[in-house]
């Protein structure tokens, strides 16, 4: 292409190779495009790519420089977002081990792993070599939470009914004892006195110690008021006879009054009850260095030690062993295992408790 200096300019165009069969065709275009297709190279230069329903909703008819800016400044006002746990999620892989190389302070600093559960083997210890501390802190909003409890180790005005009526005396138990499960449709009943009718949190504080023949579950039927509220309502494997947690919590309706609750063993042996749990307690906030790692909604249940005061003194303390991830049914490590020292008339002991999922939703 050549220019004059009056503003022509020439295109010189190579000889064609067959003069007589090829030529050279002249084609003029205005540029015009029609709006959707201009919406859509839009989103493409100022956003990860168009979408049908963005391009739908620019397409008023009035798509223009003005729309253009305003779409930009709308851009601009919008609260930023991160992708972090979606990359995470999807880019980084899960901590399923607890003897991982490398440190892990928090689950959402920099660098670290994506992971479900709270404690990880290189939790216990500082880079320097000293512990790292750990505080159990009650949520304030919730201090005055209450949940009742009612024992299962013997006959009363509160149990009412059971089916072989086999009790074991029990020192790690919150009473005297506990009921033990015997056989199949082998039951236990509480008739329990209510203030008002409502919504509650129910669960059963339980042992469980062999993991054979049932896959580390055993299973029975919930009754309130002689309804059915859950036909398999499950008890895990927790490691030992004497290793406590409490079962999953199921919301009834209970009415102002009187009303029964019954627990039926579906098949052989079952768990160790040692009390049906009412309400809910204050949950638990788990720090690490002052760092919120997880809440524990429905509180803290000790698993080898019956100890009801536990966490109320926020005091710090220290991870005893090395914490062990949550695996399958037939292990105890299917709630995951933490242990605490904790100290009691200045004489130091050891409680497990579990080693809970990351959980936020609510307390952010």
């Amino acid at each position: 292409i050549t220019c004059s200096p009056n503003g022509y300019c020439a295109i010189h165009l190579p000889a064609l190779a067959d003069g007589a069969n090829d030529s050279y065709i002249l084609l003029a275009k205005d540029g015009f495009m029609e709006d959707r297709k201009q919406i859509a190279k839009f989103l493409e230069m100022t956003t990860f790519g168009p979408k049908k329903e963005e391009i739908n909703a620019l397409d008023d008819g009035a798509w223009g420089p003005k729309s253009r800016a305003q779409y930009v400044r709308r851009q601009m006002d919008t609260p930023a977002t991160s992708h972090r746990e979606y990359f995470r999620k999807r880019a980084n892989a899960k901590v399923d081990s607890s003897t991982m190389v490398a440190r892990s302070d928090h689950p959402c600093n920099p660098n670290s792993l994506w992971r479900k559960y709270t404690f990880i083997k290189q939790d216990v210890y500082m880079n320097d070599g000293s512990h790292a501390n750990v505080t159990l802190e009650t949520v304030p909003e919730e201090a005055d939470f209450e949940a009742t409890l009612y024992e299962a180790d013997r006959t009363d005005s509160v149990l009412t009914d059971c089916g072989k009526c086999e009790f074991v005396k029990e020192n790690s138990a919150s009473g005297i004892g506990y009921y033990n499960f015997a056989g199949k449709n082998d039951f236990i009943e509480w008739s329990i006195q209510m203030e008002r009718s409502g919504t509650y949190p129910l669960s059963f504080r339980f042992s469980l110690g062999s993991r054979y023949n049932t896959e580390g579950y055993r299973q029975t039927s919930l009754y309130v008021n002689d309804e059915l509220i859950e036909d398999s309502y499950p008890f895990g494997h927790t490691g030992g006879w004497k290793d406590w947690m409490y079962s999953e919590t199921v919301n009834v309706s209970l009415d102002s009054g009187s009303n029964k609750i019954r627990l039926v063993l579906a098949d052989g042996g079952g768990p160790n009850i040692d009390h049906l749990r009412i309400g809910k307690p204050p949950s638990v906030a788990i720090k690490v260095n002052g760092w919120a790692r997880t809440i524990v909604k429905d509180g803290v249940g000790l698993l080898s030690k019956w100890n009801p005061k536990q966490p109320a003194k926020d005091q710090v303390e220290e991870l005893g062993e090395y914490p062990q991830p949550p695996k399958g049914g037939l292990y105890r490590t299917r709630y995951g295992s933490t242990t605490i020292r904790l100290y009691e008339k200045n004489k130091p002991f050891e409680v497990d408790i579990g080693n809970p999922p990351i959980f936020f939703t609510g307390y952010e």
